[in-house]
């Protein structure tokens, strides 16, 4: 008897290039978990970072070498791949405070609407200030997206400076937040 190797999360990345057959075994081989997936396409990030002026690094959870240091980090995947790419960002910075490289304690949010900052534990451990911040809207369009931030709700929960971060940046968007705590995500997902 052989076992079959665990599939990864990097193993569930759907290529919706591959036969139709090979994408539906993908999805059943991965569900329920890790989820299969696929990554917003890079001309698409493109695009909604020219909207706000930024420069796009559009890096998968293998390419996570080449993040630059930075005070705030999103990670946007999907819920199933969280933990994995929080662990991973965490074993990350882990080498690069071995390596001597000095960094400010920065923040790390997350954006999913049913899961707390606990979900984050790995980089809380690491020293980052972590929560969540869930817009109350739909995204599908980049520039409709960035429109509608400055009139939208916006979920806050976690660590008071993750928390503060998150306000500020819903104040620059022209949002409004409001805070829950974390033991009430699951409450405030199901009614949102």
């Amino acid at each position: 008897m052989r076992v079959a190797p665990k599939i990864l999360v990097d193993d569930a990345r759907i290529d919706w290039g591959d036969p139709a057959v090979g994408i539906d075994r993908q999805v059943r081989a991965c569900t329920p978990g890790p989820g299969a997936y696929w990554l917003w396409p890079s001309a698409s990030a493109r695009r909604a970072a020219q909207l706000v002026g930024t420069h796009p690094l559009s890096l998968s959870s293998a390419e996570l070498d080449r993040l630059p240091q930075s005070d705030i980090l999103f990670i946007t995947t999907a819920d199933d791949a969280i933990a994995d790419t929080a662990a991973r960002l965490a074993a990350l910075f882990a080498r690069r405070e071995d390596k001597g490289a000095r960094r400010r304690k920065p923040t790390a949010l997350h954006a999913s609407g049913a899961l707390s900052s606990e979900v984050l534990r790995d980089l809380t451990e690491a020293g980052f200030a972590t929560g969540s911040m869930h817009p109350l809207v739909s995204v599908s369009d980049a520039r409709q997206g960035a429109d509608s931030f400055a009139s939208a709700f916006f979920c806050v929960e976690g660590a008071p400076r993750a928390a503060r971060v998150a306000r500020s940046i819903v104040r620059a968007l022209g949002g409004k937040s409001f805070s829950i705590s974390a033991n009430d995500k699951a409450l405030y997902h199901a009614a949102a």
